[in-house]
């Protein structure tokens, strides 16, 4: 859960770059990084399911190189690999998240314009 909680904040970081931060107690801040509230940023709980779902991934291809009866938690290495992968493979999660984005907005054009109303 620590690592969960740790790659989390890797990622919140990452892209909550335009928020504040620095005004926010560690309580709120671990409060935002846990919640599945988009509060601070939009795609936060697609995010936090994309980070877990990667990790899982990079684990279960680490399992193959490792003892099966070997139990050891993992190591400062193995967690740094993971963000290290998460940093690299984010552009092209984000870059779902655009596509969905622009086709929202072309759902909502009036007319070919390429305008979007403000109001509805």
């Amino acid at each position: 859960q620590q690592v969960d909680l740790l790659l989390d904040s890797f990622m919140f970081f990452h892209v909550v770059s335009n928020v504040t931060l620095s005004s926010l107690t560690q309580e709120q801040i671990k409060a935002a990084i846990t919640s599945s509230s988009n509060r601070y940023y939009a795609g936060w709980r697609d995010t936090r399911m994309w980070v877990s779902d990667t990790r899982l991934g990079l684990e279960q291809m680490e399992r193959e190189h490792r003892n099966p009866f070997d139990e050891t938690p993992r190591d400062f290495f193995s967690v740094a690999h993971t963000a290290r992968e998460l940093g690299s493979r984010f552009g092209r999660f984000q870059d779902l998240e655009c596509r969905g984005m622009k086709q929202a907005l072309i759902d909502v054009e009036q007319g070919g314009s390429g305008r979007v109303p403000l109001r509805r």
